[in-house]
């Protein structure tokens, strides 16, 4: 049976070594969550090479509600993201204590946090900038990367996010870890756990690798902790935010860099 944490059904990503497209368990039984694209893929980060792939997507089509359609494009949801929004304060609050952000960056080229084919379907889908920050575990033994692609409508998020499923399983793409300085810049070079999520026009997403350099696996309880503290309830809320507080007017003094 597959597991259930933190919201997301998640069971261990598939090996290399089985066929493309193989799936032991029935579409039946997967629980689905509207709009919802969510991955977890074991990746080396400076190849983009894939270990396996965990792919959630609702394929029942409902009226969207009036929140969703608040962040369903740019249009309705115009203003940029902005470093301070997305990650305010030094730390971020978690199941197991707080994670110590290192370092944030806000900037208008998507193709700074992504490369090959990955930069290439963000393109596409119209993004115009990437927020993220580099942070660590609440016990040091991680490094995370975790950000926000803006991109155009929320239908270019997730067929973005399909697109990128092939890119970096196929090796020709990847999501790039911001070096911070120090021990930190292993997120930039070590095998990490990688996650993304679509919300609204947003693409979510997290790097996690140990902060020895040392592999992680795919199934490692620790990263599970961080894909839900990060992507599902930290850089969802703020999408969430958005669509709740409704409409947001553009900062004409206050733009990406």
């Amino acid at each position: 049976m597959p597991e259930q944490s933190g919201g997301f059904l998640s069971r261990p990503p598939a090996t290399a070594h089985e066929p493309k497209g193989a799936d032991p368990e029935p579409k039946a039984g997967r629980r689905s969550r509207k709009a919802l694209v969510f991955m977890i893929i074991l990746v080396v980060l400076g190849i983009g090479g894939g270990a396996g792939w965990y792919y959630l997507r609702d394929s029942a089509s409902k009226p969207p509600t009036e929140q969703e359609l608040r962040v369903a494009d740019r249009q309705a949801d115009p203003a940029p993201l902005t470093v301070t929004e997305v990650f305010r304060g030094a730390t971020i609050p978690g199941a197991q204590g707080q994670y110590k952000v290192l370092k944030t960056q806000a900037a208008p080229h998507c193709d700074t946090a992504a490369g090959g084919a990955v930069a290439k379907e963000l393109a596409s889908a119209g993004c115009n900038q990437v927020v993220r920050a580099t942070l660590t575990s609440p016990d040091g033994a991680l490094v995370i990367t975790a950000g926000i692609f803006n991109l155009e409508t929320q239908k270019k998020a997730e067929e973005a996010a399909a697109a990128i499923e092939t890119a970096v399983e196929k090796g020709e793409g990847r999501f790039g870890g911001l070096v911070a300085g120090q021990a930190s810049n292993i997120i930039s070079r070590a095998a990490a756990n990688l996650t993304w999520d679509v919300r609204g026009h947003y693409l979510v997403y997290c790097l996690v690798a140990k902060a020895d350099g040392s592999a992680i696996a795919d199934d490692d309880a620790r990263a599970r902790t961080v894909r839900t503290d990060l992507a599902e309830k930290h850089l969802g809320a703020v999408v969430d935010k958005r669509a709740t507080a409704g409409a947001a007017k553009p900062e004409s003094s206050r733009q990406p860099s």
